[in-house]
């Protein structure tokens, strides 16, 4: 019997375009491009590495999650998981500050969990 659902964030709730925009632009890249190494890697970090090798893993840009990330079904889906009477949660590899800004948009979740 399931009687709890985590979930990643990343491309699952929260639609990652602007992130990766802004490493693009600060990578002084092309978007298409960086996307394109992204996607063959799989990976941001290494993504980053092989445009800026010192670069990989250095919180440059920061996490920015707002609403205008959250997918349109993400609260819909959360509240019919809530009336199932499952228990909810996030988990990510994220920063103290995106654990703030996950917070900040008030997801009916029972817990919020990053790795720092």
């Amino acid at each position: 019997m399931v009687t709890a659902v985590v979930f990643d964030t990343g491309e699952t709730l929260f639609d990652e375009s602007r992130t990766w925009e802004r490493w693009a632009d600060q990578l002084k890249v092309p978007p298409h491009t960086f996307s394109a190494v992204l996607g063959a890697t799989g990976d941001g970090a290494a993504a980053i590495k092989i445009f800026r090798p010192a670069c990989a893993g250095e919180p440059d840009v920061g996490e920015q999650i707002a609403e205008q990330d959250v997918y349109p079904d993400v609260r819909q889906c959360i509240a019919a998981l809530n009336r199932l009477g499952l228990w909810v949660g996030l988990a990510d590899n994220l920063t103290p500050q995106a654990a703030v800004q996950l917070t900040a948009l008030k997801l009916p979740v029972d817990k919020i969990a990053t790795s720092t």
